[in-house]
């Protein structure tokens, strides 16, 4: 454009991202008159100047105003410039002359600001321009506020924050404050320096300032765990200084205590696994491609460093590019930078400079060329669902660790309970190891279950295997040895029988180990009726000398006589097996109660089908036979069965053999099921009773195989798929041998939920049996809820106790065998297989960053179902582009598939077909020689589109105009637009506020250089 042809440009002041739209009238290119502009400079801009406001601090030497070029700039024009403030003085302004094209700066003097500063002003600055474009042709006007001066005490500095934010990452051990050097800095001043002032927890120092601190910055130090109390609050941070002649503030440091949120880990497209963390050795012939996705909050102008390798890696390798539009960018890794890391495990990660602030990714530890093992749960022998029971561990507990692909050189090491001092054990090829775990450790955690894990090191990469929840379960009454005295027999001891002092025994016990804790006394009753204790041992801790040998201890025979002819003597044992020396915590062994005599004795009963006084559970529910012999039985004896302290047998005559059976009944003896009983009987002659020896009668628990474990009718194949039922799944328990009404019953559901947490489902806390349930079983609703909780594909472990003496003790109750089933509660996999179809006007101009999508150009379809997270990935990125939400947007004409991928391998996908998105094309002449007509003509040869009103209301709403082709000139549209007839528009970018701005010309206007349209951008 030449500035003789007449113009009258009528522009209303743009706004921020919106379109200025100009129109154009008069003028043929003979005309003569000179032009008239109404608006057409953008304002100044002002360093220093941030939101309107400029601090005096930032521009200690003046503030520089800078003019950018206008359309059409010529040598020797004149450009005066004005900054207007309020108060008296606060006012500058000159004159220029352009001497060459390019930015015009001039400096507001700093005097003039700080009159500006202490009144308070809001300033307007503009300038004018004489010349080619006409006389005294005014700029746009813009507004600053300056603000106030400091008050000589400058702000403290906090030096790991950047851009007005602390990470609490960087402030680790420690938050550095620095106070600079301050005007009158003297010895004897005191500084009070105070972070987060005002708050509750404000952390504060008092700091003299000594002779060599003078003229010296002062720092101090806040511990990371202040910094992490203030996360997500603005603070300020400020201090006084305190003289004799008063005190004075600084000026405020306000920051806000923020994390930075981690960006998306790389991806490297040749890796593969569910994380994308494998390399196969042959998947990279010539080198990789690592992937740093388009994030949300990428801008242009960051700058995108990316790592292979720790920063102590002497081999790390390191690429930069900076970002010019917002996507997916896509860097080559050399083959033999990778080679650098075969056979380890490489940390590949990346970050975001922006300004001052430096933003970190997540990291994707790679492993090159080595497949890590697919470890699952150990296995425990003897431990059938999880559960071990103590005697089958009196040699020790062997833990199974087995696994595809094992390896001589991977390096596994046990977790017991936390205990991993075991020595690490080399793999083997046959895919199975063991480790015994010594009784002594198994003790300890007698009646617990515990975790038991183990981790495999590979090439110095750990990986833990998944935990098996063991159950070693209490020991039963049976179990454990049963405290006697060697002089008696037959349950009596008879003084008339033995000389001397007697000997107390306790054989040696399971699981018995050095530091275990004893607790051993003899209870009797005196001859007066009076009760007495004797002690044998009361804490004592066993010796390694004694571990699987019996102990012994004296009780003598003076103390012995002090009891009375036919009383009870009860022997009662106690150990701590993790060796704590608190008695309540210590379990209880199988108390043996004697009788005592000076004469006759009667010995104790016998049960038959329990030899040595153990009688098994599946025998008791058909009840028992008591068998009574002693030596000179009469037939007019009257002998009476007492069992657990109860005579409810009625009596039996004596009977000339010398041997009677009584007959207990089911109902009498299943309660007893799990505990030990006490059994004896007494002899009625000629008016005068006596009491028989004490059985200490052991009924032992069910076996595994003669009890069946809870059932859920919903699994199939171990399997409790939420998805195959609806409502709330089920327990159902059979009836068991010796079931009866009034029998109390434990029933829980043991799973994980989705954060890791264990959780415990309560069906039934002592629920007395009912009188069907005695025939029906029991059933209990497994809430559809409290299912849905848990994590997916985790085990949920049914457990049910019974208390068959009817008791509410839990300890007491009976453990049944247990069901372990896994729960899948992913709902199916779903992406919706419809094509999608872009079909909305796009322009897709690379140097253009874009600020809002075109409608009907982009589409979001997420994936739901399945495992998250999913990976969407496009067939043809240069058609359509998709983001990890599953948004699509249409970068070029054609067609893609995008498919969609869960972490458990289930995939879908759906076609996408792009239409209508467009590119700039540019036609640059160097003479002035295009008319409209020409442009329209170049237009066409290219199969392009104008740029008319439509074109460029919709390039301003969803482009920034960062570049304009050939310079900052006027262009050819290839558009009438709204210009009416004989006209045409022309354009060009407005770079204040980045937009497009349109001026109508004549067709036959002939001294314009530029054309630009808009052709098929095709993927």
């Amino acid at each position: 454009m030449d500035s003789r042809d007449s113009l009258t440009l009528e522009t209303p002041v743009p706004t921020q991202d919106g379109a200025a739209l100009a129109s154009f009238t008069g003028a043929s290119a003979s005309a003569s008159n000179p032009v008239k502009v109404l608006v057409e400079l953008s304002p100044p801009l002002i360093d220093g100047e941030s939101n309107g406001e400029l601090d005096p601090a930032l521009v200690p030497d003046g503030a520089l105003m800078r003019i950018q070029p206008w359309p059409d700039i010529l040598l020797d024009d004149r450009v005066t410039w004005y900054w207007l403030g309020q108060s008296e003085g606060g006012q500058a302004s000159g004159t220029v002359t352009v001497s060459e094209i390019g930015v015009i700066a001039v400096t507001v003097p700093r005097g003039v600001i700080e009159i500006n500063a202490n009144g308070g002003d809001t300033v307007t600055v503009l300038y004018t321009v004489s010349g080619g474009i006409g006389d005294n042709v005014e700029s746009e006007h813009y507004a600053v506020r300056v603000l106030l001066l400091p008050n000589g005490l400058y702000a403290p500095v906090v030096q790991e924050a950047i851009d007005g934010v602390l990470d609490p990452n960087d402030a680790d051990p420690t938050a550095t404050v620095t106070v600079n050097p301050y005007e009158g800095m003297a010895r004897d001043d005191v500084l009070t320096i105070r972070f987060a002032a005002g708050t509750a927890n404000e952390y504060v120092w008092q700091v003299p300032i000594t002779n060599n601190m003078v003229g010296q910055p002062v720092d101090r130090f806040v511990p990371y765990e202040v910094v992490e109390g203030f996360e997500g609050q603005s603070i300020t941070v400020n201090y006084t200084v305190t003289t004799l002649a008063g005190e004075k503030a600084s000026d405020d440091l306000v920051i806000e205590i923020r994390r930075a949120a981690l960006w998306l880990k790389p991806v490297v497209e040749e890796a593969e696994g569910l994380e994308g963390d494998y390399l196969p050795a042959d998947a990279y012939p010539n080198g990789v491609t690592m992937t740093v996705l388009k994030n949300d909050d990428m801008q242009p102008g960051d700058e995108i460093e990316v790592y292979w390798g720790a920063d102590d890696d002497p081999q790390q390798y390191h690429d930069s590019v900076g970002v010019v539009i917002p996507m997916d960018f896509s860097i080559p890794i050399p083959k033999a930078v990778v080679d650098r890391w075969i056979n380890l495990t490489v940390p590949v990660y990346y970050t975001i400079k922006r300004g001052n602030r430096v933003f970190h990714s997540e990291v994707l530890n790679l492993r090159v060329a080595f497949e890590l093992p697919a470890v699952e749960a150990p296995t425990v022998e003897d431990a059938p669902d999880g559960v071990l029971k103590p005697m089958d561990a009196r040699q020790g507990a062997t833990v199974n660790i087995a696994y595809d692909g094992m390896l001589p050189t991977d390096s596994i090491q046990l977790n017991w309970d936390g205990d991993v001092s075991f020595a690490p054990v080399a793999g083997d090829e046959g895919g199975t190891v063991s480790v015994v775990v010594p009784p002594g450790k198994v003790a300890l955690v007698v009646g617990q279950t515990i975790p038991v894990s183990y981790t495999v090191t590979r090439n110095d990469t750990v990986t833990e295997s998944g935990v098996l929840d063991l159950t070693v379960s209490a020991f039963l009454p049976a179990n454990l040895p049963i405290s006697n005295i060697v002089e008696s027999k037959s349950g009596v001891l008879n003084l008339a029988e033995f000389e001397g002092d007697a000997t107390a025994r306790l054989n040696a016990w399971p699981l018995m180990a050095a530091g275990q804790r004893l607790w051993w006394r003899v209870h009797g009753t005196q001859t007066t009726d009076r009760p007495i204790l004797f002690t044998l041992e009361s804490g004592y801790a066993i010796t390694e000398a004694e571990v699987g040998s019996r102990v012994d201890r004296v009780l003598r025979r003076v103390d012995i006589e002090k009891l009375k002819d036919g009383s009870d003597l009860r022997i009662e044992a106690k150990v701590t097996f993790d060796g704590s020396s608190v008695e309540a915590e210590a379990v209880t062994f199988r108390e043996r109660t004697l009788r005592v005599s000076h004469g006759l004795s009667l010995p104790e009963p016998v049960v038959l089908d329990a030899p040595e006084g153990e009688l098994d559970a599946i025998d008791a529910v058909d009840g028992i036979t008591v068998r009574v012999s002693y030596e000179d039985m009469e037939t007019s004896d009257l002998i009476e069965l007492v069992l657990d302290g109860r005579p409810d047998f009625g009596q039996v005559a004596g009977d000339a053999s010398g041997t009677v059976d009584i007959e207990v009944p089911a109902a009498e003896i299943v309660p007893y099921i799990g505990k030990s009983v006490q059994v004896f009987y007494r002899v009625l002659r000629r008016g005068v009773y006596s009491a028989s020896g004490v059985l200490s009668l052991t009924v032992s628990p069910f076996e595994a195989d003669e009890l069946e474990a809870p059932v859920i009718p919903q699994a199939a194949n171990g399997v409790l798929r939420l998805t195959s039922f609806t409502g709330d799944a089920q327990v159902d328990a059979a009836p068991w041998p010796g079931i009866a009404a009034g029998q109390r019953v434990w029933l829980r559901c043991y799973g994980t939920l989705a954060n890791g947490q264990s959780d415990v489902i309560e069906l039934a806390l002592a629920s007395s049996v009912m009188d069907d349930e005695v025939t029906a079983g029991l059933t209990r609703a497994l809430a559809r809820a409290r299912l849905m909780a848990l994590q997916n594909n985790s085990s949920l472990r049914v457990e049910m106790k019974v208390a068959f003496d009817g008791g509410n003790d839990e300890a007491q109750a009976l453990l049944f065998p247990t069901l372990t089933v896994q729960v899948q509660q992913v709902p199916e996999f779903v992406i919706s297989p419809s094509p999608m179809t872009l079909n909305g006007l796009a322009v897709n101009e690379p140097s253009w960053p874009w600020k809002a999508d075109a409608p009907g150009n982009v589409q979001t379809r997420p994936a739901s179902g399945g495992v998250p997270p999913y990976t969407y990935q496009s067939s043809r990125p240069s058609v359509a582009s998709v983001n990890a939400s599953g948004r699509v947007v249409g970068e070029g004409n054609g067609s893609a598939t995008i498919t969609v991928t869960d972490r458990a391998g289930n995939s879908g996908s759906y076609s996408v077909t792009v239409s209508n998105v467009y590119k700039v094309e540019w036609n640059i002449h160097n003479a002035p020689s295009m008319t409209a007509y020409e442009a329209n003509a170049w237009r066409d040869s290219v199969g392009g589109r104008g740029l008319g009103m439509v074109e460029m209301e919709l390039i301003n709403q969803t482009r920034r105009i960062a570049s304009w082709g050939g310079g900052s000139y006027v262009t050819w549209s290839c558009s009438p637009g709204n210009c009416g007839s004989g006209k045409s528009m022309t354009v060009h970018d407005y770079r204040h506020t980045q937009i497009i701005m349109y001026y109508c010309v004549a067709n036959d206007y002939s001294h314009m250089k530029k054309a630009m349209c808009l052709v098929p951008k095709n993927g």
